[in-house]
């Protein structure tokens, strides 16, 4: 006596894989967008860390600077122009300087923000936030413990370079710049600076996005006003 042998069909097989594959496009899709939206927090929320840090540090300084000293310059809807702020500060390796016997502030040199083009970037023309250090002593330790009178910089525009000399320090404070405003008003000062990255480019981007749209690309506008207290 023998047994009929049973099995699937070609019929049955196509159908099961049809059924397979169509659930594992839909689990993908599923995935795919939750990682997009997972990429696209994390990298909104770095860029938001990183403009409330610079703003603080901006304003905090501010705080400090004589309000005759500021200088700022913002020309709108000129990509090329140098954006920069300029004010003297008493402080020296981040201590505030002042004399002990009199009070009197000793003010020690000027704080330099500016953007420089970031070369790298051909899709936003972002720009790069420089800080730069120019001590009214041009000799070591550049630390001065007498009375200095805050005065302008003759040229500002000569200071515009990642090059230092006579005690300069340079730091590149951030990137992903799309614009950057400064402007005083008596004794305030307003700072808009806008952020904007390309996910798509990320480095620890995990995931794609459809070319040619705006999916896959995070900006914000973060606003301050400082009033000035010396």
């Amino acid at each position: 006596m023998f047994r009929s042998a049973k099995g699937y069909t070609m019929v049955e097989l196509i159908v099961v894989i049809g059924i397979f594959s169509l659930f594992l496009i839909a689990f993908y899709a599923t995935m795919n967008i939750g990682l997009k939206q997972w990429k696209i927090g994390e990298v909104r929320s770095d860029l938001l860390t990183t403009g409330e840090l610079v703003m603080k540090r901006i304003a905090g300084e501010l705080e400090l600077a004589n309000h005759t000293t500021i200088d700022a310059l913002y020309t709108p809807g000129d990509p090329n122009s140098n954006t920069y702020l300029c004010f003297s500060l008493p402080v020296y390796e981040g201590i505030f300087q002042s004399d002990l016997n009199t009070g009197d502030i000793l003010w020690q040199g000027h704080v330099l923000y500016y953007t420089l083009p970031d070369t790298g970037d051909n899709d936003y023309h972002t720009k790069k936030l420089y800080r730069k250090y120019i001590p009214h002593s041009t000799t070591s330790p550049y630390k001065s413990t007498d009375i200095k009178t805050p005065t302008m910089l003759d040229s500002i525009n000569t200071y515009l370079t990642v090059s230092t000399s006579g005690g300069q320090v340079v730091k590149r404070i951030c990137e992903k710049l799309f614009c950057v405003r400064f402007e005083q008003k008596k004794d305030i000062v307003y700072i808009e600076m806008e952020f904007i990255q390309n996910i798509r480019k990320s480095k620890d981007a995990k995931v794609s996005f459809e070319t040619g749209s705006n999916v896959g690309t995070e900006r914000f506008i973060i606003k301050n006003a400082v009033k000035i207290k010396n």
